[in-house]
Parts: C-alpha cells; structure tokens; sequence
C-alpha cells in the first residue's frame, strides 16, 4: 500500500509550525520540521552586498540558536502562499513571501524573503528537504 498523498493542509501546518516556533525563537521547533539531510540556502542582500549562506539542518539550528540571542522586536508574516502538490503526491512545493521585523543591536530592519521550499513524506510526517530563500533587508 503506496503511503498517503501529502496534502495542501499538511504543507500548510507545516509552515504554520516553522512560523510559530520563530516568533517563539525556537530553533528546536523551527528545525523539527525538517529532514536530517535538508538543505537550508538563502541568498541575502543587504547594503548593496550579497552574501550565500547553505547550510543543513543540524548546522541551521546552531545559526539560529545564535541568530536568536541577537533578536528583539521580532514579528514574521507569510504572505502570497502558493502550495503545488506533486501528481504522484509524494512532494510538494511551496512558494511564499515572509516579512521579517526586527531590532537588531538596537537598529530596527526587515528582512523579506521569497521562499521556495520543497517537502516530501517521511515517516507519516511531512517534511522540508529543501528550503531556499532570497532574501533583501532594508
């Protein structure tokens, strides 16, 4: 018996928990939704630079356990949510905006980010295996 098809609610919960567990600054939470072996990329420009960052799961807990401490103020709304579940309902797709507001070091910016995320079944859980962002803070 072939595993259930991943549905548009299961991408959504899963996103739901990822958003939840930032404004939380919980970084267990946040990486929880992911595959041991997910890969974690954002392309960022700030200032006029432009800066690559990959990394894996257990790698992108430690940056955000580190990340975090840096944080106040902080807020994240996900907007302009597109879901596209693979014909064999093994994967999906999921392309959105999220708009970051902070206080970092005591100057207040945003970061907004378009994000293309893959997911796929494990274990009876939906998961991200893939989550790339590019990212402008103003």
């Amino acid at each position: 018996m072939s595993p259930p098809a991943i549905s548009k609610a299961q991408v959504q919960a899963v996103l739901d928990s990822i958003d939840k567990a930032f404004v939380k600054k919980d970084a267990a939470a946040v990486t929880a939704n992911y595959t041991s072996n997910a890969v974690i990329t954002a392309t960022i420009v700030e200032e006029g630079r432009t800066s690559k960052t990959k990394h894996i799961r257990d790698d992108y807990k430690q940056t955000l356990e580190a990340g975090f401490a840096d944080f106040t103020d902080y807020s994240l709304q996900r907007k302009d949510v597109t879901i596209e579940i693979a014909p064999d309902g093994k994967t999906a797709q999921c392309i959105s905006t999220v708009v970051e507001k902070y206080r970092l070091y005591g100057k207040q910016e945003e970061a907004v980010s378009k994000e293309s995320v893959t997911l796929a079944m494990s274990d009876d859980k939906v998961v991200v295996t893939d989550d790339h962002s590019d990212v402008s803070i103003k």
